[in-house]
């Protein structure tokens, strides 16, 4: 296929099935790179990814937002980004125009299409600021921006609901859906 991705993990609890989509893309013939949030790292162990595949993932911890301009090469260099999971909080600073750190500014700044899939409490997900915010990347005004239908799931922990993110072989089937458009 020789598609390059983006493959952006955030802090939450779902964040390990980003292994499981990482495995599967790179299965179907895609050169993927993972980049991870500082909060991510609480909820997956990268590690678990083959050694010989670790020269895929970046944790920029250290990043300067100022001092380092390779954000705009690495958002250049993919045709397509996905964040999965995406959390609330992911979401509501992107889709404001406030990143604050390595992942954010890459979607911040790609031209190409991201796909968010998000995942999130359900009191957090349904609330006014990150609704209005979903339905500005679901608008015609962030027009290379998807979001995707979360799964809702009876977690039993909270007397909520929880958003998680969609299953991999949905993600993969919107994904190449866009990704064929290009």
């Amino acid at each position: 296929m020789g598609k390059h991705i983006n493959l952006i993990v955030t802090g939450s609890s779902k964040a390990d099935m980003s292994l499981g989509l990482y495995n599967e893309l790179i299965k179907k013939g895609y050169s993927v790179v993972i980049y991870a949030t500082e909060a991510s790292r609480k909820f997956v162990d990268l590690g678990d990814l083959d050694a010989g595949k670790s020269k895929n993932i970046h944790d920029r911890t250290g990043y300067q937002q100022y001092h380092y301009p390779a954000h705009f090469t690495v958002a250049d260099e993919a045709d397509l980004t996905i964040v999965y999971p995406a959390t609330a909080s992911f979401i509501n600073r992107v889709s404001n125009g406030s990143p604050d750190d390595y992942c954010s500014t890459l979607v911040s700044h790609t031209t190409t299409p991201v796909i968010f899939a998000p995942s999130s409490f359900e009191r957090v997900f349904t609330n006014y600021a990150t609704q209005r915010n979903i339905d500005f990347v679901k608008s015609k005004s962030a027009p290379n921006w998807h979001i995707l239908d979360p799964l809702v799931e009876n977690v039993g922990v909270v007397n909520e609901n929880y958003y998680s993110v969609p299953s991999i072989e949905k993600t993969i089937t919107f994904m190449e859906k866009i990704i064929d458009k290009k």
